[in-house]
């Protein structure tokens, strides 16, 4: 990894092999060294978060702002309860 010059807000930054840091075909240092594991475990739900999210709301019409908003809301509760239950299943692990 080489450090990164186009560091957004912060020192320690790098250029990393994260598929959410490459942009437009550009890489940019979104984070840092230490969070590319999280970044990998997190973009792995994806997937699956948006699966939930369509099932939840089926249907959503070019425009229609509310359908998109509850989307969201249920992509983001969808990612963050997949990786909650993946870090408990790894603390578990860990543990026993």
């Amino acid at each position: 990894m080489s450090t990164a010059h186009n560091r957004p807000n912060g020192v320690g930054r790098s250029l990393c092999d994260c598929p959410e840091c490459k942009i437009n075909g550009k890489r940019y240092a979104l984070h840092r060294p230490e969070d590319c594991e999280y970044a990998r475990r997190r973009a792995a739900l994806v997937p699956r978060a948006v699966a939930i999210a369509n099932k939840r709301v089926p249907v959503i019409r070019v425009g229609d702002v509310q359908a998109s908003l509850r989307w969201t809301r249920e992509f983001a509760a969808a990612m963050d309860s997949l990786y909650y239950q993946l870090e408990r299943k790894r603390c578990q692990k860990r543990a026993g």
